[in-house]
């Protein structure tokens, strides 16, 4: 195993618990948060669908600009009409609007904020992702999406990646009241099928994760924050991103030192060789005695 973990090292998988790359070897389930991970954590205004009504001179949070709005009666449902459609298509709003200061001062009470429109803002996600996620299903690793994001924000990045979009609300499915919907099925059977979890916190990351792994799974967590890392302890193989914080890092068994997910692919083919290589020669031993 030794060996194995330095040719992990050379392809950009740094190991600090050796039995992990056995564990690695019988993983059938993934779980990915994705901001920072499945995504780069880089919102970027997509221009295609720039919902303005004049030029863009100013911004500030949503529900600011919109309070302060002098036309906010009129615009209200309009605003939430958009933002829901942007965030069925996985976009994040931002809003835009103008104030006239005649005096030219800060300290000026000025003229009434003027809406202008909204800008759709998307975290794209990493250049390997859906190519590590579509070669994973090929080795006979599920991938589940776990994400703090809105529910139709993770369905549309499931959609987009390639993981399908059977996503549940955390909150829900593992809450006092869960959806009557989703109440046909058992908790845990319902967190098998499922393609990922939206809206979670730490606590149902770690509970997702102690599910799987009590129905039999050997359960792999990638993640990059502080939030992920009392799921990534608790997983079999916990992976720490390149760009992880040290939380991250801290608990987890793998840390990546290259950017992106191809590695983790690689990872599982050199942990299945070597697996394969370790028994092959337990099975030569035991014929030569």
């Amino acid at each position: 195993m030794a060996i194995g973990s330095h040719k992990l090292a050379q392809q950009g998988a740094i190991t600090k618990r050796m039995t992990a790359i056995e564990e690695m070897a019988g993983m059938d389930v993934l779980c990915s948060d994705k901001t920072g991970t499945l995504t780069l954590n880089k919102l970027t205004v997509d221009n295609n669908i720039i919902e303005s009504q004049h030029l863009l001179m100013f911004h500030l949070i949503l529900l600011q600009i919109l309070n302060l709005a002098a036309n906010k009666s009129e615009i209200k449902r309009k605003v939430h009409q958009v933002i829901d459609n942007f965030a069925e298509r996985g976009l994040r709003s931002l809003a835009v609007a103008y104030q006239e200061v005649p005096e030219g001062t800060k300290e000026s009470a000025g003229g009434p904020w003027q809406f202008i429109g909204l800008l759709p803002l998307f975290d794209p996600p990493r250049h390997d992702s859906a190519e590590t996620i579509r070669r994973a299903l090929d080795l006979g690793v599920s991938v589940k999406m776990i994400t703090g994001d809105q529910l139709a924000i993770g369905k549309e990045t499931g959609r987009r990646l390639g993981m399908g979009t059977n996503m549940y609300p955390s909150s829900s499915l593992l809450g006092d009241k869960i959806d009557s919907d989703i109440a046909v099925l058992p908790v845990d059977e319902l967190i098998e099928q499922a393609d990922g979890f939206a809206g979670v916190f730490p606590e149902h990351k770690y509970e997702i994760v102690k599910r799987l792994q009590a129905r039999k799974h050997i359960c792999g967590m990638t993640g990059d924050g502080v939030n992920d890392a009392p799921a990534l302890k608790v997983a079999d193989i916990g992976i720490a991103v390149a760009d992880a914080t040290d939380a991250a890092r801290g608990a987890s068994d793998i840390v990546l030192t290259e950017p992106g997910l191809s590695v983790i692919i690689s990872a599982v083919l050199t942990s299945r060789a070597i697996f394969q290589r370790m028994k092959n020669y337990t099975v030569e031993y035991t014929l030569y005695l």
